[in-house]
């Protein structure tokens, strides 16, 4: 399935999701994330700008992982899957 870079932004805005991606190298990545502000500290939240975003920017999407809580971002047209994340049981 083929995601455009709003419907996935729409969806980790509104909770946690896995998504599936292939990184630059060819690797399959699935990172669990977010951009529930809820779930990223205080210290980590975007700052405003108003600056116009790069090409690369309007590419790519970066997301709050929570495996490794920091931001990452991938490239939009290598997202092979977007689901609910369900946590592992402790």
């Amino acid at each position: 399935m083929t995601y455009t870079k709003d419907e996935i932004q729409a969806m980790l805005r509104s909770g946690l999701f896995t998504v599936t991606f292939n990184k630059v190298n060819g690797d399959e990545r699935v990172m669990p994330c977010t951009l529930v502000e809820s779930y990223i500290p205080e210290s980590a939240k975007p700052k405003g700008t108003s600056k116009e975003l790069t090409a690369k920017q309007l590419e790519n999407l970066g997301v709050w992982s929570l495996e490794s809580e920091g931001w990452r971002s991938f490239k939009i047209e290598n997202v092979t899957n977007v689901e609910p994340y369900i946590p592992e049981p402790a």
